[in-house]
């Protein structure tokens, strides 16, 4: 479990759980962050703006980036698994992990000491370097790139305890911009007064007209971009003289595997979860008004959301760790339990949630979304029916299941950030703006005020 994924017949199923869920905890950890940056955002343009600095504001995006290479780099084994398999010496790729960790601890410096919380920083900032140290050099003792002696396994929990601590910076550092960018109404105002309301970006999807309308927005904006970005990237893969399926399939750790397996599963979990952080930032700003500040978002919405989002990271969780069709196999269960499962509590959660969603005019996308979904499963049983018959035909519904699924996660996407900012429009317009809040050179400096 403290080791990386290993999909050959010696590996076990549980193999690569902790790497997982590290990573998952990561994304999350990064849309939070960037929830509340783009909150800081839309406030700077609003009359009285300026709690936040636009310098501010670039820093901690930049460590939100530089978090998603790390994240990456843990589950692509770029530095200690796809680097050498390309002639790049082990130690080279260690020390680049090791450049871009000194890259993240200079950009986020600022934002974490505002924060207060450069202690945990930096101490997560030398879990990570230490961890990669001590694998780098246990790979080096052992003679392979995916070293699994006692010092490698004590690398790797130095590193999930790194992984922790940094996921605990981000959420402080993202309520610490939340708390700047909403001020809570003095004793007496009252929290429901119309407010002028926040300047909006260009992708506007703030205001709701209609189901179908925003169904077209989410297919328009997302899905459709998604899908030409996609099919261009296949394009350009075959070119390469790869086959496709490469790049669409699980991620496949055996020694003739190409080190691409497993890419748009990881692209396209790694969007999910980050959306789900992003919505998760936005249902913890409405609760804590409600309770703190007066009205807010109706309750129902609040943990309608939150359903959302556990149904998110449950299909997260299952295509990374492939759950379904995997590790429930490996304990004699067959996959079609694991499906009626999935389906069954899916169900139930939509079911759950589809009042509330609906009023919020998501359903239809969500519904979409969940679709794609659905044909991909579809689709991977008719693989298997035609594998030996028609091979050819199950090679295209093998390639076209993986399209639909990676389409649905982008509609999926569309919808938790459509949700975050509804979710937390009634409570940026109600909160007052506050004249006298510090300027912004003042606040980016990290000097009183």
């Amino acid at each position: 479990m403290l080791g990386n994924r290993n999909t050959d017949d010696q590996g076990s199923a549980w193999s690569g759980f902790f790497a997982f869920l590290s990573s998952e905890a990561l994304f999350a950890a990064v849309g939070v962050l960037l929830f509340a940056v783009g909150l800081a955002h839309a406030r700077r343009r609003r009359p009285g703006g300026g709690a936040i600095s636009s310098t501010a504001g670039r820093d901690d995006l930049g460590t939100a980036v530089l978090v998603l290479v790390v994240v990456l780099d843990h589950l692509f084994l770029l530095h200690h698994r796809v680097l050498p398999g390309v002639g790049v010496p082990a130690s080279v790729g260690t020390l680049a992990y090791l450049f871009v960790l000194g890259l993240l601890a200079a950009c986020a410096w600022r934002p974490v000491r505002d924060a207060g919380v450069r202690g945990a920083f930096l101490a997560a900032i030398w879990c990570l370097a230490v961890g990669a140290a001590t694998v780098a050099v246990a790979a080096h003792l052992e003679g392979a790139h995916d070293p699994v002696g006692v010092l490698a396994n004590t690398g790797r929990f130095v590193t999930y305890l790194g992984c922790a601590g940094l996921c605990w910076v981000l959420v402080v550092r993202a309520r610490r911009i939340v708390g700047q960018v909403v001020r809570r109404p003095p004793s007496g105002e009252d929290a429901t007064a119309p407010t002028q309301p926040l300047a909006l970006p260009v992708l506007d999807l703030w205001v709701v007209r209609g189901e179908f309308a925003q169904l077209g927005r989410t297919l328009v904006r997302t899905v459709v971009p998604v899908g030409i970005g996609v099919a261009l990237f296949l394009v350009g893969f075959a070119a390469t003289h790869h086959a496709i399926e490469i790049a669409l399939q699980d991620q496949d750790t055996s020694s003739d595997a190409s080190q691409w397996s497993g890419l748009f599963t990881f692209l396209g979990c790694g969007a999910l979860v980050v959306a789900v952080g992003v919505l998760l930032g936005a249902l913890d700003l409405a609760r804590a008004w409600s309770r703190r500040a007066g009205p807010g978002p109706e309750r129902r919405v609040i943990s309608a959301g939150l359903g959302v989002a556990v149904l998110m990271l449950l299909v997260a969780f299952d295509d990374l760790f492939m759950i379904h069709d995997a590790i429930l196999p490996g304990f004699r269960i067959p996959e079609v339990v694991g499906n009626g499962f999935y389906v069954v509590v899916g169900g139930a959660l939509v079911l759950w949630v589809m009042g509330p969603v609906h009023r919020l005019g998501l359903l239809l996308s969500l519904l979409v979304g969940l679709g794609g979904l659905a044909v991909s499963v579809a689709g991977d049983k008719l693989e298997d029916v035609f594998e030996v018959s028609d091979p050819t035909l199950s090679h295209l519904l093998g390639n076209a299941e993986d399209i639909a699924k990676f389409l649905g996660y982008a509609a999926l996407c569309s919808v938790l950030v459509a949700y975050a900012r509804l979710v937390v429009s009634p409570v940026v317009r109600a909160a007052p703006v506050d004249a006298r809040a510090p300027s912004r050179s003042a606040v980016g400096s990290g000097r009183p005020t």
